[in-house]
């Protein structure tokens, strides 16, 4: 058992274990937090067995001529890693010597890659005995469990582990959406997805958002071999005794979401205008943008889709002081509509005085739900505020635009229908 040492870039051997000749080897180890790669040796092989194995000289004698290859003996091995912390456990079945290869030369690199992260990670965790009462989850070793498509919620540990990593099997092509979600700043959290081969290093989609709120939105082909779903922590509060982040992850097939979440209903366009004539103005209502507007915004997908909804506010005094409250709420996978608040400035130009943020009960199902919160210039709104015709700007993330490209240029709308 050798464990990765960061200053020198390459592994050092930590322990050395023999077993007895019955055809069974358990070998039980206490070790400290780090990156360990584990080599099993056999005590016979031959050449002639390596070359009708088909392996090459550069690993054989990267090998030391050690592993026999599987056409000649049968092994599985078995990994069953127990944390100190919770008492969990993690267990990683290897079919034979040539899986074992593929880890070795493969798996480690990315491993390596990261175990300065893991590092600086931990060190920052402090007394652990804190987290003993911290309630969270566990990622499953895949998803889904059973049948095609799912929406699980988990409470992850920022202070656990550095990175929690699953297997997306997706059976039919679809659209999947990884939401993370923290009630401090300073656990922050990126989500990547790796494409099934798991042979670039390059991901295929990755987490976009605030500090306190990401998400990743992307379609996904059918593919045998499992994608690769990544959580990376990148930071976390040393003051928060017990650092969570929600996490959501929807996968569903794109037939589903068409049928489903994008079918039109006969709803409006949100209104353009709305008119404030008086001390209390309430309007609300369920509203959708067709496909006349979506197929404009398809021209042009990188930037999203922006909607202007303006507030008619002649009365407006610069030194009275109003409650203004929006909120919205549009579907978790497919929608994720944001809004800013803006006024006109002294000089013509807009100027953002508010925006969204996330509710977070939203996690938990259900809808996307986000509030305005105002920015905080109580010291100055006075003076160059203008309310007079403050817009509201909607905006569709470009992300749901590219979803609706791939699903349209995958033939997955039928001719003629239309989505919202």
């Amino acid at each position: 058992m050798s464990k990765y040492d960061p200053q020198s870039s390459g592994f050092k051997q930590s322990a050395l274990y023999s077993s007895p000749q019955d055809g069974v080897v358990q070998v039980f180890a206490i070790v400290e937090s780090g990156t360990y790669a584990v080599g099993i040796q056999t005590l016979t092989s031959t050449r002639s067995v390596f070359v009708a194995s088909g392996l090459s000289g550069k690993v054989r004698v990267a090998l030391g001529s050690a592993l026999l290859p599987e056409t000649c003996l049968s092994l599985r091995y078995t990994y069953l890693v127990a944390s100190a912390l919770k008492g969990d456990t993690r267990t990683l079945s290897l079919a034979g010597p040539l899986d074992f290869m593929s880890l070795m030369f493969g798996g480690l690199g990315g491993l390596m890659d990261g175990a300065a992260r893991d590092e600086r990670l931990l060190s920052e965790v402090g007394d652990q005995a804190q987290l003993f009462s911290c309630v969270h989850d566990d990622l499953p070793a895949k998803l889904p469990v059973g049948g095609t498509g799912f929406d699980e919620a988990f409470k992850l540990l920022v202070q656990a582990k550095p990175s929690d990593s699953l297997d997306l099997v997706i059976e039919q092509d679809s659209v999947v959406r990884v939401h993370m979600h923290s009630e401090s700043p300073k656990n922050q959290v990126r989500a990547f997805i790796y494409s099934s081969d798991h042979k670039t290093k390059k991901p295929l989609g990755y987490s976009i958002g605030g500090r306190s709120t990401s998400t990743l939105f992307m379609p996904l082909k059918q593919d045998e071999r499992a994608y690769r779903l990544v959580l990376e922590y990148e930071s976390l509060d040393e003051d928060d005794a017990c650092p969570l982040v929600h996490v959501r992850i929807i996968a569903k097939p794109m037939n589903d979401t068409i049928r489903e979440n994008l079918r039109c209903r006969g709803k409006p366009l949100p209104p353009s205008t709305v008119p404030i004539h008086s001390d209390d103005v309430v309007v609300s209502g369920e509203f959708a943008f067709p496909g006349d507007w979506l197929a404009r915004a398809l021209g042009d997908p990188a930037n999203g889709m922006e909607y202007d909804v303006v507030l008619e506010w002649p009365d407006a005094e610069p030194n009275s002081t109003y409650y203004l409250d929006v909120e919205s709420r549009s579907d978790f996978l497919t929608g994720h509509l944001s809004f800013h608040l803006l006024y006109e400035h002294t000089d013509r130009s807009l100027r953002p005085l508010g925006r969204s943020v996330q509710v977070g009960t939203a996690m938990e199902g259900g809808q996307l739900v986000e509030r305005l919160k105002l920015l905080e210039r109580e010291a100055d709104l006075a003076d160059d505020i203008n309310l007079t015709g403050a817009i509201l700007r909607l905006k569709l993330p470009a992300q749901a635009l590219e979803a609706l490209n791939f699903a349209q240029d995958s033939g997955f709308i039928p001719e003629g229908a239309e989505v919202c």
